[in-house]
């Protein structure tokens, strides 16, 4: 008599992990871009960088996707990247590198900002801190579990230490 329960319990269970089987998040099957997508993944990358310094405006490419342009402005004012006087960024800007999402649901959100050593050099390096955080979509929700930071202005240079040196 014990089977009896356990059979119909079984059978339950199929019939759930069936009905599941035919939903389809947007990771799964058929992923589409909406545009605001964009603007979600801006707000919440802005949220993690402004940890470092706060940013008013956003340098954007002109080539840029229209809705990531538009998911942009939505949470900063926009200047086009290429109306910047030189290679330094003002202190409360972000000069976008990337912003994409691809097919597959995932997204870059990459862009530079200047650092206290930038600042010091009168813009003389190259560039800047670097934040490149990498989204993706998960279910229906967009998920980011880290993100990088590249500090142009710093240098390391990892040598043997069997041998002299040059500097040295």
């Amino acid at each position: 008599m014990l089977w009896i329960p356990r059979s119909i319990l079984f059978v339950c269970m199929a019939i759930a992990l069936t009905a599941c089987s035919n939903l389809t998040p947007r990771d799964q099957k058929n992923f589409k871009v909406e545009p605001d997508d964009y603007a979600m993944i801006a707000r919440e990358a802005l949220k993690q960088l402004e940890r470092t310094r706060p940013i008013s405006v956003i340098a954007v490419p002109k080539n840029m996707n229209a809705d990531a342009r538009a998911g942009l402005k939505a949470q900063r004012k926009i200047v086009t990247r290429e109306s910047l006087p030189s290679r330094a960024i003002p202190r409360d800007m972000l000069a976008m590198r990337e912003f994409s999402i691809d097919e597959e649901g995932f997204a870059v959100f990459e862009g530079e900002i200047s650092t206290d050593a930038q600042d010091a050099m009168k813009g003389s390096a190259e560039c800047g801190l670097i934040f490149d955080v990498r989204f993706q979509i998960v279910g229906s929700d967009w998920h980011s579990d880290s993100y990088k930071l590249t500090d142009c202005t710093q240098e390391r240079v990892w040598w043997p230490s069997d041998q002299p040196r040059p500097d040295q």
